[in-house]
């Protein structure tokens, strides 16, 4: 499932697999040019970011030479991106990851599964949590 106001732009050369049961809520951006592998039941929230290239080579003044702007994105099964969470390319994540809300993801740190992932610059910020399918949404906030 992608939801309403979202787009996908994939160049010529490129792979995009969606494992079973994503769901992208709403204005997901998924911009390809190398490759992108989702995972099963990986879950993103409003106004995420995809992209496997910056489209810009910058140039490194020191070794004459321009660093690689682009790299296939593998992202595990279950993981769960928030809320305007940006993924750039290169990026690998295991299995059961939580991804907090307007993480920026630029490389494949040492994600570990069963943790939230966030901040600036992105470290673990909980241990030993998951996403409960079975309780997906609070339904009820009396107390």
């Amino acid at each position: 499932m992608i939801g309403n106001n979202s787009f996908i732009c994939q160049g010529k050369e490129s792979t995009i697999i969606f494992g079973d049961g994503f769901m992208a809520t709403t204005s997901l951006k998924l911009i390809s040019f190398k490759s992108v592998e989702f995972g099963k039941k990986n879950i993103f929230g409003w106004d995420c970011v995809v992209m496997d290239t910056n489209f810009h080579p910058l140039y490194d003044v020191k070794k004459k030479e321009f660093r690689k702007g682009y790299g296939p994105i593998k992202i595990g099964n279950d993981n769960w991106f928030a809320a305007q969470c940006k993924v750039m390319h290169s990026v690998s994540t295991p299995e059961r990851c939580i991804f907090a809300f307007g993480s920026i993801i630029t490389k494949s740190n040492s994600f570990e599964p069963y943790c939230v992932h966030g901040g600036n610059p992105i470290r673990i910020l909980s241990h030993d949590v998951m996403l409960d399918y079975n309780h997906y949404m609070i339904d009820d906030y009396s107390e």
